[in-house]
């Protein structure tokens, strides 16, 4: 079992990796890491 903190790291490093190479002129790394925990905030409420 994983723990909920390693998963959202480690899917969080996914993520940006992907929006990096997809949009790396418009996305910083802090700015992916909020988008990225405003919507897993969301999706677990």
């Amino acid at each position: 079992f994983i723990s909920n903190d390693d998963f959202l790291k480690k899917e969080a490093e996914r993520i940006k990796k992907e929006l990096q190479l997809t949009y790396p002129e418009i996305l910083t790394v802090s700015e992916t890491k909020n988008k990225f925990l405003k919507t897993s905030l969301k999706t677990t409420e």
